[in-house]
């Protein structure tokens, strides 16, 4: 039998750890020791990790991280996953503060974990100095988490802030997810002529476009344009 190299390794590992397969995720760990594939190389190391987090086995993250010979950004920006993945914000917030280097996926990382974690003034602030930094461009998963916490405070001046950052670049401008953030933030907060704005500017719809719109209007006394 022909054995294992890294690469089927990592394969293995990341189908486990999308699977919550926990039982042949810990085959797989054994086999990269019998074979002795190691962690030197830290693909190996952070698809271990990836999986370990995925199953909610923090304190074996933490012992392959404490192993591995290099660490590069992807595995730093693993483990924090991890963290957030299990709701402990206070440790991933910590670990954040402490890598050498992070990236939009870290960066993005946190902040969706603060609004999920209903912390969306940690979010916010954590924005700002991701934008200050300038090295990190937002993604469009960025600028949604951000509106959702915008939304969450009725913080509608720092929601419209956002609002002309998206229209600086034509990739976000057009991204569904990010209008229908906009139109929530502006329906939560009473805006329903910018709400309706948009959603009539815009070219593709879902499900989730509909939605604030609809309750946007019914909420404000608007029921009669909301049934239509």
């Amino acid at each position: 039998m022909a054995e294992p190299d890294g690469f089927a390794v990592v394969c293995a590992l990341l189908a486990c750890g999308w699977k919550n397969d926990l039982l042949n995720g810990r085959v797989v760990h054994g086999m990269n020791y019998r074979y002795e594939l190691g962690c030197s190389e830290p693909i190996v190391g952070n698809a271990l990790i990836d999986m370990y987090s995925r199953n909610g086995k923090m304190h074996m993250d933490q012992l392959v991280f404490g192993t591995m010979e290099f660490r590069d950004v992807a595995t730093w920006t693993s483990l924090l996953n991890g963290f957030i993945l299990c709701d402990d914000m206070r440790s991933a917030g910590q670990l954040f503060e402490e890598m050498p280097q992070k990236n939009t996926i870290s960066w993005t990382a946190m902040i969706v974990g603060y609004v999920r974690g209903k912390s969306p003034i940690w979010a916010l602030e954590l924005f700002q100095k991701m934008r200050v930094g300038g090295e990190d461009h937002p993604t469009s998963i960025t600028i949604v988490s951000v509106l959702a916490g915008c939304a969450d405070l009725g913080a509608l001046d720092f929601g419209q802030s956002i609002h002309g950052y998206v229209y600086k670049f034509a990739g976000l401008v057009c991204d569904i997810a990010v209008n229908n953030g906009l139109i929530d933030l502006y329906s939560k907060s009473g805006s329903l002529g910018l709400a309706t704005k948009i959603f009539r500017g815009m070219l593709d719809k879902d499900l989730l476009t509909w939605t604030p719109i609809i309750s946007g209007l019914a909420l404000h006394g608007e029921g009669r344009y909301a049934l239509e």
